[in-house]
């Protein structure tokens, strides 16, 4: 009898150890499960951070067209205050420059074929001439002069200033019958620059 009952206590002894190792991966089993449902709540309640930061990227993007645009504009004002003092400063140069112009004058066998009237005791382009057979001058042609009334400054290099009229008329005819010269240089002032 003592040989048929120590194998009959083995296996009852090895059936509760198989029992309690059962029992005990059943509980790591259900706690491992629990901190994982702990876990996941835990993760479910703390707050999302998209929506924040999609509306900050939203906010910084306004942001940057708008300051985008304030450089762009401020671009184009600097730009056309620049191209409107340049403007400007040539606008005096070019007036202070066109006061005074050259007028390169042929001579002609008919003369220089212009009209000179008195103006203020000195002498001013008055009109173009034609020749006897009733053509234009070369003066005429080419538009010489800017506008009637312009004052004759010089004839050749030589002033006219404090000269009469007629001290003018002479030296202008003077100059058309000298053989060797075949081009009459005025000195001209533009009228509306003209000072008495």
């Amino acid at each position: 009898h003592g040989g048929t009952i120590l194998p009959t206590l083995a296996e009852s002894v090895a059936l509760d150890a198989r029992n309690t190792s059962t029992k005990s991966n059943i509980r790591l089993s259900e706690q491992d499960s629990i901190g994982r449902d702990s876990t996941t709540s835990m993760l479910s309640t703390v707050p999302s951070r998209k929506k924040p930061i999609r509306l900050m990227s939203r906010f910084f993007s306004r942001d940057s067209t708008v300051f985008g645009r304030r450089t762009k504009l401020t671009k184009v004002l600097k730009r056309t205050t620049e191209q409107a003092t340049t403007s400007t400063s040539t606008s005096v140069a070019s007036s202070k420059q066109s006061e005074f112009y050259t007028v390169q004058l042929p001579v002609t066998q008919h003369g220089l074929l212009i009209n000179i009237t008195s103006l203020h005791g000195g002498a001013a382009f008055s009109s173009y001439r034609k020749n006897p057979y009733g053509d234009r001058g070369p003066a005429e042609l080419q538009r010489l002069f800017r506008c009637r009334g312009d004052k004759i400054v010089s004839v050749n290099g030589d002033t006219c200033e404090g000269k009469s009229y007629t001290q003018i008329i002479d030296m202008l005819v003077s100059a058309s019958q000298d053989p060797n010269n075949r081009i009459c240089k005025l000195e001209m002032q533009d009228w509306r620059d003209v000072k008495y």
